[in-house]
């Protein structure tokens, strides 16, 4: 596997490490890139000559608390339903700054002190603690009124598969995996709903 990356490593650390919130993968994957989706933090990398997504977190849940005006108290009311978020602070030019305490309220609320009144942002991550990950999303796509669902997915792999019509996860009459990057689908009769590949 060969990983192709646009990170900027620094003393062993990376710098200027950037990614997008992505409701969808996008349409032309290139190796190095970096997104957030499906509340997983993802990197694309070439395999066998093919771009495929590789989860480089588990399930991870972010709020972001914006501070318009200085103060030197910041009041966060994160709703992420934990006691370890990890907590990044930055100043209005995009700086990192360090508070000087951190206190949890309760597993909801969080107050941030500094040394002296700054306004900027501050960004919360928690992730899974215990328990197995779920398996990470690798393509959907929806269909309408179709007894063949041809799914072109361009993952470069035999993708496990589940059908869904609303809610409710249903057996098709067939699933029939044409090539790496492509599946057909049939059923009785034409039907609506989603299909989705891990």
């Amino acid at each position: 596997m060969k990983v192709w990356s646009m990170l900027d490593f620094s003393e062993g650390g990376i710098k200027n490490f950037r990614f997008t919130e992505q409701e969808d993968f996008p349409l032309n994957p290139k190796p190095g890139m970096t997104i957030f989706k499906d509340k997983r933090l993802l990197l694309c990398v070439s395999l066998e000559d093919l771009p495929t997504w590789v989860p480089l977190t588990q399930q991870l849940t972010m709020y972001r608390f914006k501070q318009p005006s200085a103060t030197s108290r910041w009041e966060v009311k994160h709703n992420l339903n934990v006691s370890t978020p990890i907590v990044q602070c930055y100043d209005e030019a995009g700086g990192v700054i360090q508070p000087s305490e951190i206190s949890l309220v309760d597993e909801n609320n969080m107050v941030i002190l500094f040394s002296e009144p700054v306004a900027g942002t501050a960004v919360f991550l928690a992730g899974v603690e215990s328990g197995l990950p779920a398996p990470s999303v690798a393509f959907t796509a929806s269909f309408t009124n179709q007894a063949e669902w041809v799914v072109v997915h361009n993952l470069g792999y035999r993708p496990a598969v589940r059908v869904y019509q609303g809610q409710n996860e249903v057996q098709p009459k067939t699933i029939v995996q044409d090539s790496v990057n492509q599946l057909t689908i049939t059923f009785d009769q034409p039907e609506s709903g989603t299909v989705i590949l891990y």
